[in-house]
């Protein structure tokens, strides 16, 4: 899933937070390995750049501004994803376990001493009827921990981040 050149060039990988930090560098990882990266984030600037990066690496970008603290707009954008991908393609989809997300969770704490508002996340066991609902058929979901320790990768990763991967209906 992470090893090769190209082999994503047939999969749809929605990044959220991709103008910057750990979404900019999932971003441009699945650039390397041919995806077309849907590129969702509210900061327009970050957002191009992170465009040139995943395209310099090989993969085509489709850069959407959306504030992922409106679940709505992420509803919405989501959607329209399903809608204008064809039936049988792989989608895959980076997500924050809402678990984390609590007011009293030292990573919600670091992130809004940035400015970051997150309030957006998923619980990893509404994620299967939450992708239903919008026209996919959920294949997996893995903490980026552990999609690090199945593909023998020596990098960063949490618990609260998440990756599921579902095919459009």
């Amino acid at each position: 899933m992470f090893g090769k050149p190209n082999e994503l060039r047939d999969a749809v990988v929605v990044v959220t937070g991709a103008s910057g930090g750990v979404g900019r560098a999932t971003a441009r990882l699945l650039g390397e390995r041919g995806a077309t990266v849907a590129l969702l984030a509210r900061g327009e600037r970050g957002l191009n750049a992170a465009a040139e990066d995943v395209e310099t690496a090989g993969g085509r970008a489709l850069p959407i501004t959306v504030d992922m603290a409106d679940p709505r707009a992420v509803d919405a954008t989501l959607k329209d994803l399903t809608t204008t991908t064809a039936k049988g393609s792989t989608v895959i989809l980076t997500y924050v376990d809402r678990a984390a997300l609590g007011s009293d969770s030292t990573w919600h704490q670091e992130v809004a001493k940035v400015g970051e508002p997150w309030t957006f996340g998923l619980h990893p066991a509404d994620v299967p009827g939450y992708l239903a609902a919008r026209g996919l058929e959920l294949k997996g979901d893995l903490s980026t921990k552990d999609v690090a320790a199945r593909y023998h990768r020596d990098e960063p990763a949490a618990d609260f981040y998440r990756v599921a991967w579902a095919v459009v209906r």
